[in-house]
């Protein structure tokens, strides 16, 4: 009996997480001795960790993740991360997560802050790095006669800044006419 109880909690002595899944419940609770928690690390990793111990495997994951493609030269697109069927954090302390985290059930809040806690939440860039090499940037002179070479009938009729800019140069012109016109009249 007791070697049954000790390979049971085995997982937890090895490999200690910063989080407490209540499958029950659908709620994971931070550790109050803990004030800092990553997304990917102490979460989402954490989540697939759990699930594979004991007989939570019957429970339904508590997490998803997009992001992470390659964009060249050894980078990867960030991580975005979701809360899946019905999952919440529940906070008790005041932490600061770095990662971003969302709800996929859009009727729930991802926290639930308890008296006392609260989230600091700290997102970087959804690009690890950006590299720009093997592109050219044109520069503010070119993106000038870029501009000014358009012909504005190109955008009549839309919605645009250079839909505007026709539609104002027609207008012009019409007043133009129309006061030519008066002054012929007149003279």
């Amino acid at each position: 009996m007791i070697t049954s109880t000790a390979v049971s909690f085995w997982d937890d002595l090895v490999d200690p997480l910063k989080v407490i899944f209540d499958g029950d419940n659908k709620l994971i609770y931070i550790a109050p001795q803990y004030n800092t928690i990553n997304v990917k690390i102490d979460l989402y990793s954490a989540a697939k960790r759990w699930l594979q111990r004991r007989q939570n495997m019957s429970y339904l994951p508590p997490l998803r993740s997009i992001g992470g493609d390659s964009v060249g030269s050894g980078l990867y697109a960030g991580d975005i991360y979701f809360l899946t069927n019905n999952w919440r954090v529940d906070v008790t302390n005041t932490v600061s997560i770095t990662g971003i985290l969302y709800q996929d059930n859009l009727s729930l809040d991802t926290y639930i802050v308890e008296a006392g806690g609260g989230v600091i939440s700290t997102v970087a860039n959804l690009a690890y790095a950006y590299n720009t090499t093997g592109v050219t940037v044109p520069s503010a002179a070119e993106i000038r006669d870029e501009i000014l070479g358009t012909n504005p009938s190109t955008y009549a009729n839309t919605e645009t800044v250079g839909g505007k800019i026709y539609d104002t140069k027609e207008d012009t012109s019409e007043i133009k006419t129309n006061t030519d016109n008066i002054i012929a009249l007149t003279v």
